[in-house]
């Protein structure tokens, strides 16, 4: 033992033999590829002839459908599944409620109704313009009724300077200039409900202007 190798002795006729085979690591590394190839060649002719009758062998359900069987149990691809429908495809299909017919309003009639405010950017009368169309609006709507103003626009006004006008349904009912001054909640109230709706009481508003 040397070499470090395995002796093998053996007798024959009273003589006897000593036998050191000649091992090295490439050899063994050889060895065990080969060994390995000859696993893997042993497992593809195994499958060849018996792996279809194998209960773990996956048989198609039928062809296009999509389904495998995998010991008696079914399993189906992703691609075929039916999608879910998402949040977007559900309210997409729900119905829209219904509006009443009084709701419903020609173009005609909510141009009649429209509210227009100009206002001078320069002069920065925009909170004034805001807080008119706000008193309108509160005045002029109502929880579970139609609204008698159909909308209300606020339009800068670069040049001319000092502009400050109210237009109901494209008639002027209020211009700075002309009038000299604003005007009070009650005199914009009161100048639109008579476009829009003459019969409507304002309340502690329905003073004259």
């Amino acid at each position: 033992r040397a070499s470090g190798y395995p002796v093998l002795s053996f007798s024959s006729n009273g003589r006897r033999f000593l036998w050191a085979p000649f091992c090295s690591a490439q050899a063994q590394m050889l060895a065990a590829a080969s060994g390995a190839c000859v696993a893997l060649a042993g497992v593809a002719i195994w499958d060849r002839f018996f792996g279809a009758r194998s209960p773990l062998s996956p048989q198609v359900a039928g062809a296009g459908s999509g389904e495998r069987k995998f010991g008696g149990r079914k399993s189906t691809s992703s691609s075929d599944a039916k999608a879910t429908p998402g949040p977007t495809e559900t309210a997409k299909e729900a119905p829209s409620p219904a509006v009443p017919a009084e709701f419903v309003k020609s173009d005609a009639e909510r141009a009649a109704s429209a509210v227009e405010i100009e206002y001078c950017v320069g002069c920065r009368w925009m909170l004034r313009a805001g807080w008119t169309a706000q008193e309108l609006l509160t005045t002029f709507t109502e929880s579970g009724k139609p609204p008698m103003v159909s909308s209300v626009t606020l339009i800068p006004v670069v040049k001319p300077e000092g502009v400050f006008r109210v237009r109901v349904g494209g008639v002027e009912v209020w211009d700075r200039k002309a009038r000299g001054g604003f005007p009070e909640a009650k005199q914009i109230k009161q100048l639109v409900r008579d476009v829009v709706n003459p019969q409507k009481d304002l309340g502690h508003s329905e003073t004259k202007a």
